[in-house]
């Protein structure tokens, strides 16, 4: 190891790198990434509102389906707007929920990304709502999404929760 060095390696490298990075750059991946950017940047105002208008569709959707429904997060347009976080009141059979809607085809979760897989739902929401023993699922939304899967997301909604 060189002592004299800032950064430690954790793989030793060859000459040509100094002996402090191992490997080539991935060239194509960064070349990739760069064009999938552009792509995105290009597009991103075209695809936000469109995304903003499928959340409002859901949201207004949800709100005439089950009155009492309430939102997580800020909801006065400094939000993430690819995400529509619903906490669905304790009277709705909301155990059997999360499972229905993927029964039906619709992706949704009741926490993170990335503790999707779990039932206890989300830690934040239960920190900041601790009085609320709603059930909190969480829609996310991308350009790719239509119009109808929204329509069918109420439609199935409204299946599983009887008109509660």
């Amino acid at each position: 190891m060189n002592r004299d060095a800032i950064l430690e390696p954790f793989v030793d490298g060859g000459a040509q790198e100094r002996n402090m990075r191992a490997g080539t750059e991935n060239v194509y991946g960064i070349e990739g990434m760069a064009k999938a950017l552009d792509l995105s940047y290009q597009r991103f105002d075209q695809d936000r509102a469109f995304i903003l208008k499928l959340r409002s569709q859901l949201k207004e959707g949800l709100i005439r389906l089950i009155p009492d429904i309430s939102f997580n997060g800020k909801q006065d347009n400094n939000y993430l707007y690819t995400v529509l976080s619903a906490q669905f009141p304790q009277r709705i059979a909301s155990d059997m929920l999360l499972m229905n809607l993927d029964v039906n085809g619709i992706a949704a979760s009741g926490g993170s990304a990335c503790s999707s897989g779990a039932d206890q739902g989300s830690h934040v929401i239960r920190s900041i709502k601790p009085e609320d023993q709603g059930t909190t699922v969480r829609f996310s939304f991308s350009s790719m999404n239509t119009e109808s899967e929204i329509e069918q997301t109420l439609k199935v909604l409204n299946q599983i929760i009887g008109g509660a």
